[in-house]
């Protein structure tokens, strides 16, 4: 005798087929979302650190243009040592009068 044929019902493969294609747009959709937030912070941590780089740079030239100050408005030493030992320029008018040198015998 033959078997009476049975018959397989599929109503659940399409249930399964829409929570499988459901759960990977929800997947793809969270993978893009990550790359993009991945990229917006390493943009963020490049444009900080050309900040940085910049900034570093300027704080360089201020520090040569401070020296560059210094030297350029310093009072030069012999000033200081002539004001320290009571020397002052003359007045313009004041005559000055030069006396022979001396000869230094060796």
């Amino acid at each position: 005798m033959a078997k009476p044929r049975t018959t397989v019902r599929r109503t659940g493969n399409g249930r399964a087929v829409l929570a499988i294609t459901a759960a990977m747009m929800v997947l793809t959709a969270a993978g893009i979302f990550h790359v993009w937030n991945t990229q917006r912070t390493l943009a963020l941590r490049r444009a900080i650190w050309v900040e940085l780089e910049r900034s570093r740079k300027l704080e360089n030239e201020r520090t040569e243009m401070r020296q560059e100050q210094a030297r350029m408005t310093a009072v030069p030493r012999a000033a200081v040592k002539a004001e320290v030992m009571g020397l002052r320029a003359p007045r313009a008018e004041q005559v000055i009068t030069i006396e022979e040198p001396e000869e230094v015998v060796p």
